[in-house]
């Protein structure tokens, strides 16, 4: 089964062009015949990218942290639809990010906290060669050129070797050719 994990912010952007990419990454991966997996939400960027999903493809996996369970759950399963919702409850956040290295495909659209853990944490896994999965991180309107400032900054200080850093920036999900990379890996 081929997965794409989405990491992307629960809150609502004031740029709707974060919204817009979500919708066209959520076509996408239905488009592909992919599965989409995603941390277990259905509030804001990542609401977005469930809901426009769920109107075109109903493989979807979702893996929430206990804690999160009770609050989450109802709302994925309203828009999904009770047949169609298939969580894993995760006994906690690092048990949760370990799924992720299951998937063919990370796509990190724009977030907070949690999408820029995940942003590392499939990085940091790519280096240590525990999978071997596209990332693509979303740069939308230059969302995320703060933390690659950072990882600029690093690499001049010869902190962080350039071939450490594993995931491409894309300004758009257009650029990302999701057919051709599953295809690759069949």
């Amino acid at each position: 089964m081929k997965r794409i994990f989405v990491a992307a912010g629960m809150g609502i952007p004031k740029n709707k062009k974060i919204k817009k990419e979500a919708e066209i990454l959520a076509r996408k991966i239905a488009k592909s015949g992919a599965t989409y997996a995603q941390g277990g939400c259905a509030d804001g960027v990542m609401g977005y990218t469930l809901k426009e999903f769920i109107k075109h493809s109903n493989k979807a996996v979702f893996y929430l942290p206990i804690k999160y369970y009770n609050n989450d759950a109802p709302k994925i399963e309203a828009i999904v639809g009770k047949d169609n919702f298939k969580p894993y409850i995760m006994k906690d956040e690092a048990h949760r990010l370990r799924t992720i290295k299951k998937s063919a495909i990370c796509v990190i659209l724009p977030g907070g906290s949690g999408t820029i853990e995940e942003l590392f944490y499939v990085n940091e896994t790519a280096r240590a060669d525990e999978h071997n999965m596209e990332m693509f991180l979303v740069n939308v309107d230059g969302f995320y050129d703060g933390i690659l400032k950072q990882i600029e900054s690093n690499i001049a200080e010869g902190l962080i070797k350039p071939k450490a850093i594993k995931f491409k920036v894309v300004s758009s999900v257009e650029e990302i050719d999701i057919d051709g990379i599953l295809n690759k890996k069949k």
